[in-house]
């Protein structure tokens, strides 16, 4: 797991004079929500963390973040991808997984096991909140986020019921 925190902000990084690991990869998450307008989510971020990293092209120090095994919740995942015919029909193909695209299994599968789409993003910024890095890459507020998942889970969950 990585070390407590980084120290050495620079002069105009103002509040990042000493920085938790934690909030690096947590406002990380956050910057995949927004870069992607809201399509993906990078997260459960482990790995380690390489202070003394030299990079092989400039030869300079250049500490780095190791990541291992991150979870992508992506919501076009829940999006059918099976089209329809010309009489209304879906057409049924097979993934290079093997299964029907369209189908569940194959939905679920995109990003692994572990995408599990909107509500994936959603259980995210339940606990997530922002933090001095979010704040200096002015990410939109958790709370923010939160309340538009809400609104949009509660519109798809009405539209499926009737």
């Amino acid at each position: 797991m990585f070390a407590e925190s980084v120290g050495g902000g620079r002069g105009g990084d103002a509040g990042l004079a000493e920085v938790k690991f934690y909030d690096i990869l947590q406002a990380f998450s956050h910057y995949t929500y927004e870069a992607t307008s809201g399509e993906l989510l990078v997260c459960d971020l482990q790995g380690v963390f390489e202070p003394d990293h030299v990079d092989s092209t400039s030869g300079r120090p250049q500490p780095l973040f190791r990541l291992t095994d991150p979870v992508i919740h992506d919501v076009s995942s829940s999006k059918l991808r099976a089209a329809e015919d010309g009489w209304g029909r879906r057409k049924v193909s097979e993934t290079a997984g093997g299964e029907v695209e369209g189908s569940k299994a194959a939905q679920q599968q995109r990003h692994g096991r572990t995408d599990r789409r909107q509500q994936g993003i959603a259980d995210f910024f339940e606990t997530h909140r922002c933090n001095a890095v979010c704040r200096a890459l002015r990410l939109t507020k958790g709370s923010d986020v939160r309340h538009e998942l809400q609104k949009s889970i509660s519109s798809i969950g009405a539209a499926g019921d009737g």
